[in-house]
């Protein structure tokens, strides 16, 4: 397994076969992720194909797969999947609407998601909701934290 995973990942790579402690490891322990996350971020590694979630009509169920690609997006950003992020960012902007806009603005900023981001901003243009928005505490909150996304915006 080391080796699929080192020739998938630099980061499995240096984890496994470079300078890191866990290199003398046999098995590594991943505490910031949950398993389900996991186990779809193995599943691109082996099969290099985006993980299937079951597709639900009913909204919970909808937004649990969508909170699930979002942790995806993170795990594939943190790992260097590149390719599974790029996928992420394709799933998450197709189903992305005005009620979403923020909190994925605020996703592809820090994950450095050039596509889903100005997907997002093109959303708060276009859909000349901007005003509402700016007023939102989801809005403040993310400004707070990175004030340098007011600039994409103008």
């Amino acid at each position: 397994h080391k080796c699929i995973l080192a020739a998938r990942s630099p980061v499995f790579l240096a984890q496994f076969f470079g300078p890191m402690k866990e290199k003398s490891l046999t098995n590594i322990k991943i505490k910031e992720m949950e398993a389900p996350v996991f186990k779809s971020l193995l599943h691109f590694i082996y099969h290099d194909s985006f993980p299937r979630f079951e597709e639900q009509k009913e909204s919970k169920e909808e937004q649990d797969n969508q909170l699930m690609v979002r942790h995806l997006l993170a795990a594939a950003d943190k790992y260097g999947l590149d390719r599974l992020k790029i996928m992420c960012e394709k799933n998450l902007a197709d189903s992305l609407d005005t009620s979403k806009v923020v909190n994925l603005l605020s996703l592809a900023d820090r994950h450095n998601c050039i596509y889903l981001k100005s997907i997002c901003l093109k959303l708060l243009v276009t859909a000349d909701i901007i005003g509402e928005v700016l007023e939102t505490e989801e809005f403040q909150q993310m400004v707070k934290n990175d004030p340098l996304i007011l600039k994409d915006l103008l």
